[in-house]
């Protein structure tokens, strides 16, 4: 929810919090009663979007996600300094030219495309560990390489994932809150209207003010 929306749904839960406090205000007055039973189920509906969309934050996804592909980047990058010395010396311009980047061109454009570079890396690594160990191009540094990858994939795609259900929850709450910016503007009526309660109406309308929660701006009535 953006700050306004925030602002918003904690002025209709306290709005409700009074109806909870003071029942006999507006018991058996059925206007009321219908709209509460429309507007509570919004707000509650509103309250766990809401939570559904603090969950699916994508920052943690990023972060892991970031660290798990430059750590791919940084030990491919090595691995292909010494095929690429490897090649050099034994004169093999096929493997020179399949393992000739930059750190930066290595890890360089979209997570896939730099996850099957690292990949052809290992798979290149793989073949030629017989014959270059003494390049530290071994059977355990290939697998380490690999694990590396293996584990960067998921957490790219969870991050997408995640960052999907985090745009579908937000795409659902103007309207949601369109309908109830609606109803609560029929309940203002029928509390002004229909109530004869000196105590209730006041705390009502205070509660219906919304607050700006991060201490900026005036107070304003919801219109």
């Amino acid at each position: 929810m953006n700050r306004q929306q925030i602002n918003l749904h904690a002025s209709c839960k306290a709005s409700l919090s009074v109806f909870d406090t003071y029942p006999t205000a507006w018991a058996g007055v059925t206007p009321i009663e219908e709209s509460l039973g429309v507007i509570r189920p919004i707000v509650a509906e509103i309250t766990r979007r809401g939570l559904k969309q603090q969950q699916a934050d994508t920052g943690g996804h990023t972060t892991l996600k970031n660290n798990a592909i430059d750590r791919c980047v940084s030990a491919s990058y090595k691995m292909a300094l010494r095929l690429g010395a490897y090649a050099d010396k034994t004169g093999d311009p096929v493997l020179q030219k399949a393992v000739n980047y930059s750190e930066y061109a290595l890890g360089d454009g979209p997570e896939s495309e730099v996850l099957d570079r690292c990949t052809t890396i290992a798979q290149l690594a793989e073949q030629y560990a017989p014959q270059a160990a003494a390049y530290k191009v071994t059977a355990a540094e290939v697998t380490t390489l690999k694990t590396y990858i293996a584990e960067a994939r998921p957490l790219s795609a969870r991050r997408d994932e995640v960052g999907a259900e985090r745009v579908s929850h937000t795409a659902s709450l103007p309207e949601l809150f369109k309908e109830l910016k609606k109803h609560f503007k029929t309940l203002d009526k029928e509390v002004e209207g229909l109530l004869d309660d000196d105590e209730f109406e006041p705390i009502y309308f205070a509660a219906r003010r919304v607050k700006d929660l991060r201490g900026r701006g005036e107070e304003k009535k919801e219109s």
